[in-house]
């Protein structure tokens, strides 16, 4: 802090103290004392927020819908009840009702449950394998994904591409792109995008919230740990360039979809088109010099995974 230049200032956001970990102590024993720490006053109009968050938009519930949210905040149980990351998922959650819908879903008072309901409605809408894979990744990712590295991915797993192929079989096997787009602007409000130094964007949860929704939503289970690792490997083979400019063999339920006599009948893997990892982008590791640019997407992701 002492070496940031005197016109910047910088804000930063703390939990308080919990039995899992001591932010707040740890961030007051690294910061000269002072009066520079301000407590976050709770927010005690609920209801007015949440009208707000709706406003911004173009929405508005009916009194029967609002009902369902006051039960949900009467019930105090649950710290997280009326904190503005609760409020956020139920007014994202809220704001797909009609007025002549009533109260298409219960609204829970815990927020890791609100946002595994999201996450559980998603699944309707963009499908159950795409959206666990995307949350997979998402969450095994270290620092955030790029936008095209989430597509790449999605190219490379024959469960995602099998359950999109139901109806018809495109002639490049890849994930239709426009699926990822409508997730991911689905979920805008819930996701953060920052750099890393390698010139792109990476999407991220927003909120430490998100991520433990996210892992114990797509890693419980008996089988948990297995399709955990079983990510991570589809990670490392992605960031290895392990099938960049091959053909990808399909399992059997793409084989089946594909091979359907109307489509592809005798084929058993093709090229998923993502891109070569290769460790120098431009100039020579040899050599050296201002010219040299290296991948550091392969160097950061693969050797986690």
């Amino acid at each position: 802090v002492s070496e940031l230049p005197k016109c910047v200032k910088m804000i930063v956001s703390s939990l308080p103290d919990h039995a899992e970990f001591d932010c707040l102590s740890k961030l007051r024993a690294n910061l000269p004392q002072g009066g520079q720490f301000v407590g976050v006053l709770p927010i005690t109009d609920h209801e007015q927020m949440l009208e707000y968050l709706l406003r911004k938009k173009g929405r508005k519930i009916s009194n029967t819908q609002m009902e369902a949210v006051r039960v949900a905040l009467k019930d105090r149980v649950y710290d997280s009840v009326g904190t503005p990351l609760w409020l956020n998922v139920v007014a994202e959650s809220v704001s797909e009702w009609r007025s002549f819908d009533g109260v298409r879903h219960a609204i829970s008072p815990h927020v890791v449950d609100l946002i595994k309901d999201h996450f559980s409605r998603a699944e309707k809408t963009h499908g159950v394998f795409f959206t666990r894979a995307v949350l997979a990744y998402l969450f095994c990712s270290r620092g955030g994904l790029a936008e095209s590295e989430l597509q790449h991915l999605l190219n490379l797993e024959d469960d995602v591409l099998a359950d999109t192929y139901e109806w018809w079989v495109p002639p490049l096997r890849i994930a239709p792109p426009h699926l990822l787009s409508k997730f991911l602007e689905d979920n805008q409000v819930f996701l953060a995008r920052r750099g890393d130094g390698s010139g792109r964007d990476l999407l991220s949860w927003y909120h430490r919230q998100f991520w433990e929704s996210c892992e114990s939503y797509c890693f419980s289970g008996d089988d948990g740990e297995a399709v955990r690792a079983q990510r991570h490997k589809e990670m490392a083979d992605y960031f290895g360039g392990v099938w960049a400019g091959k053909s990808k063999p399909y399992n059997v339920w793409l084989s089946s979809t594909v091979q359907r006599p109307h489509f592809f009948p005798g084929e058993t893997g093709k090229n998923r088109h993502v891109p070569h990892q290769k460790l120098v982008l431009r100039g020579s590791l040899v050599e050296g010099g201002a010219s040299l640019v290296i991948n550091l997407r392969r160097i950061k992701c693969l050797v986690p995974h």
